[in-house]
C-alpha cells in the first residue's frame, strides 16, 4: 500500500499462503494507515488489503477450515468479529459482531472453540464455541494478565498461556488446530 504499519502485532497464515495480519497503535504512531485487520494474499499477487478497521486490532485466528476469519481488538468497540473467507482468501461480506470481551490474543482447536486471552488486565482465557456460545474459562493464572495462548507439544493438547508475568501450560482433551 506504499505506506509502514504502526506495529503488526498477531498474524496468522492459511494453508494457501494468505497470511492476515493486525496493526495496532500502542505507541507513537509511526505510519499513516489506521489501525486495522490486513490481509496479504500469497503471490504473485502478493497484495495488501485492508479487512476491517479497529481501535488497537490485536488478536487473529482462522477456523480450522480456513472459512472464517476471527478479529479481536484490545480497545472499546467491536471486541470479537468473525468474517467469512472465500476460496481465494479474500473476504465475503461484512465481519459479524460478537459480544464476548476484547481479546488480546488467541487459540483455536481442532473443534473450532476459540480461547481468547481477556484483555482489561484480568488473568483469564475464556472458551467460546464456533457459534459464539460460552463453554467455560480457565482462571487461577496468578499475577499479572494474561496475553495470549497458543497450542504445544506433539499431541497439540498443551495449552500454553502468556501472561504479563509468567508463563502457564494446561493440558486439554482436545488437540489445538495448528495455527
Amino acid at each position: 500500500m506504499g505506506q509502514p504499519f504502526d506495529e503488526v502485532n498477531d498474524v496468522v497464515v492459511r494453508s494457501d499462503g494468505n497470511m492476515y495480519f493486525s496493526d495496532p497503535n500502542y505507541a507513537s504512531p509511526k505510519g499513516t494507515l489506521p489501525m486495522a485487520f490486513y490481509r496479504l494474499s500469497p503471490p504473485p499477487q502478493s497484495a495488501v488489503t485492508r479487512i476491517v478497521t479497529g481501535n488497537n486490532a490485536n488478536g487473529i485466528a482462522l477456523s480450522p477450515d480456513g472459512a472464517w476469519l476471527y478479529m479481536a481488538t484490545t480497545d472499546g468497540g467491536p471486541a470479537l468479529r468473525r468474517v467469512a473467507l472465500a476460496a481465494d482468501g479474500s473476504v465475503v461480506g461484512n465481519p459479524v459482531t460478537w459480544t464476548d470481551p476484547t481479546s488480546d490474543g488467541m487459540a483455536v482447536d481442532c473443534a473450532g472453540n476459540l480461547y481468547l486471552s481477556v484483555a482489561g488486565g484480568t488473568n483469564q482465557i475464556n472458551v467460546i464455541s464456533p457459534t459464539d456460545q460460552p463453554i467455560g474459562s480457565i482462571v487461577g493464572l496468578g499475577g499479572g494478565y494474561v496475553t495470549n495462548s497458543a497450542f504445544g507439544d506433539d499431541d497439540r493438547k498443551t495449552l500454553y498461556i502468556t501472561t504479563s508475568s509468567a508463563l502457564y501450560k494446561i493440558q486439554l482433551n482436545v488437540p489445538g488446530f495448528p495455527n
